[in-house]
């Protein structure tokens, strides 16, 4: 029995049968319940890549807007021959009269203004000069002092270049007070001769640009990451991303391939979103948080399942009641047995043609079996006590014979008979022997014993002598076999073997142990017996019916056949071997009793 079952068959029926009920309804509801909350959860799933695909969609589209819209600005600029003409002038050091100036304000620097102002993403477009010998034309046209005031200006500028994040210091810090987070497109002026002449400032805010950077909420996070460079993590104050920040992008670096995948951060379910900045030659990372909306789906499944746990604890009672409705008879049935077994002599109740009816007619059926097995058991126990009354009585009448035998031996050995001693010697073993109440089995060495009494008495009556001669292992002495089971076998030896050669012989009994059992053979060199007679025997030893014939040694040998399979199984018997004028071989099997081993040995 399993540890379930054991625990199980501590409940009681009424019990068993209401947790299986309730299980088999509750089962498939709990199942149909996990997976509308498992559909719900992998549409939530759904819907917030799909929002995590646009915003990233949306965020590289505006990238390349402002790459391309800095790109076209930045073309427009450099390739405006008045533009280029007037920086190789100030970097020749050519003097530039009044009017020229004027001239050039109006034709040029009044329209790349208007250029800039009516671009949103746009903030400056400013060109600096390879000296200080100008004159400024703001907010376009600047010397080359001022250019060193920026956190640029030491960059190295051979071609279009983007740098991000810096403070615009162009001008005493009491003119801007606020933060700034710029960015700008830095691209190289060049003259005729393709030697630098100025260099292109496109200056832009990374807070237009890049509006999510800078709006960190417990939601969404991103950043942008150049090289070693990243912008944008952990600027905002208050940011709640900046703790994991590190994670965020160690988890963003072991990403195979750009797009976006489920993680855990500081414990948080989210989607990190990576993709490339080709336009700025950077990694764009975004993170959206899945808590919030977990916690709205588990919400709602908390608020759906207390009505839901109220729901099946009522059905519980309900089939609780249900189940006690339908046992009812059931358990009539056991105070009905509780009763019975008080009194066995009264019924159990079967009105009915169910189940229960029927069980309750069985188990009539049943008591009534018992009380007549109980009549016999009296009957039988009666004649026991009988039988043991008449066994005592005859081991007293024994008592009395042994006496007598003793009195006549005593008498015999005072005349010097001594024959007539030993032969009532015998006598009164052999008495002994067959008349000790005993509980069936008797060891080989005694039935032997029993049989060298008999061999003493039966030479008394020959002229000739019959000896037994032995060869048992020692071990086989003490192997138990049913009382008088070997004695019947040597009579039928002598009185239908031996007795008709009137001289002397010998009865040979062996043993040997064949296939884990227990061998004997009983041989005489007798007259033997032909094939018919001995398939006619073994047929009587069989119990076939019709199997009749006058030979008087198959009785003795079937009642020895009967009691060695009653005891030890049908494995087990007696068996013939003969041939006529030669011998006859009695063949008794028992199983070998397991023992000490002794060595072999023979006696005679």
């Amino acid at each position: 029995m399993t540890r379930l079952e054991r625990m199980l068959a501590n409940f009681k029926m009424e019990q068993k049968m209401t947790v299986a009920i309730f299980l088999v309804v509750v089962i498939p509801v709990l199942t149909l319940a996990g997976m509308l909350f498992y559909g719900e959860y992998e549409a939530m799933l759904r819907d917030r890549q799909t929002y995590a695909q646009t915003s990233v969609e949306h965020a590289l589209l505006e990238f390349s807007r402002v790459a391309e819209v800095s790109s076209v600005a930045a073309q427009a600029f450099v390739n405006n021959a008045n533009l280029i003409d007037h920086l190789e002038r100030i970097d020749k050091g050519d003097e530039i009269t009044a009017q020229e100036r004027i001239a050039f304000y109006r034709s040029d620097i009044d329209m790349l203004e208007r250029m800039v102002e009516s671009n949103l993403y746009l903030d400056q477009i400013r060109v600096y000069a390879t000296n200080d010998d100008m004159s400024e034309m703001m907010p376009i046209l600047y010397s080359a002092s001022r250019m060193h005031r920026l956190a640029w200006a030491g960059e190295e500028i051979d071609g279009d270049t983007w740098y991000f994040d810096y403070t615009d210091t162009l001008f005493p810090t009491h003119v801007r007070t606020q933060k700034e987070h710029m960015m700008c497109l830095l691209t190289p002026c060049q003259g005729d001769g393709y030697e630098r002449v100025g260099v292109l400032e496109i200056v832009m805010r990374m807070e237009v640009v890049m509006p999510s950077l800078f709006a960190a909420t417990q939601d969404e996070w991103s950043c942008l990451v150049r090289g070693d460079a990243v912008y944008g993590a952990g600027f905002t104050d208050g940011d709640p991303w900046a703790p994991c920040a590190q994670e965020i992008l160690a988890f963003a670096e072991s990403m195979e391939e750009d797009g976006i995948v489920p993680a855990r951060i500081a414990g948080k379910h989210v989607l990190l979103a990576r993709h490339e900045a080709s336009e700025f030659g950077a990694k764009w990372i975004q993170v959206f948080s899945l808590e919030s909306a977990r916690e709205q789906l588990f919400s709602r499944l908390l608020f759906l399942g207390v009505p839901l746990t109220a729901a099946l604890a009522l059905l519980l009672l309900v089939i609780r009641l249900l189940v006690r409705f339908l046992l009812r008879r059931f358990n009539g049935m056991l105070a009905a047995l509780e009763t019975v077994r008080q009194n066995p002599q009264c019924n159990v109740p079967c009105e009915g043609g169910d189940e229960i009816a029927e069980m309750g007619r069985q188990i009539n059926q049943m008591l009534d079996t018992i009380r007549s097995a109980m009549n016999d058991n009296m009957r039988r126990e009666m004649l026991v006590k009988d039988s043991e009354i008449r066994a005592l009585q005859n081991q007293i009448n024994a008592h009395f014979i042994y006496n007598v035998l003793e009195t006549i031996k005593m008498m015999a050995e005072i005349g010097e008979k001594y024959d007539i001693a030993d032969a009532i010697t015998a006598l009164g073993k052999l008495l002994r022997y067959s008349m000790r109440w005993v509980s069936g089995t008797v060891t080989i060495g005694e039935e032997i014993e029993y049989i060298r009494n008999y061999l003493a008495l039966i030479n008394l009556r020959y002229d000739y002598d019959i000896n037994l001669s032995l060869s048992l292992p020692e071990r086989f002495y003490d192997q138990r076999i049913p009382k008088m089971s070997l004695q019947p076998i040597v009579e039928n030896a002598i009185v239908h073997g031996l007795e008709e050669l009137a001289q002397d012989a010998y009865v040979y009994i062996k043993g040997i142990e064949a296939d884990g059992a227990c061998q004997i053979e009983i041989t005489d060199p007798g007259r033997g017996m032909t094939q018919e007679e001995i398939d006619l025997l073994r047929r009587k030893l069989a119990g076939e019916s019709g199997a009749a014939g006058s030979s008087g040694n198959g009785i003795g040998l079937k009642n020895v056949q009967d009691r060695i399979k009653m005891t030890f199984g049908e494995a087990y018997g007696v068996d013939i071997k003969s041939q006529v004028g030669l011998y006859t071989k009695v063949i008794v099997r028992i199983p070998m009793e397991k023992g000490e081993t002794h060595a072999d040995g023979t006696g005679g």
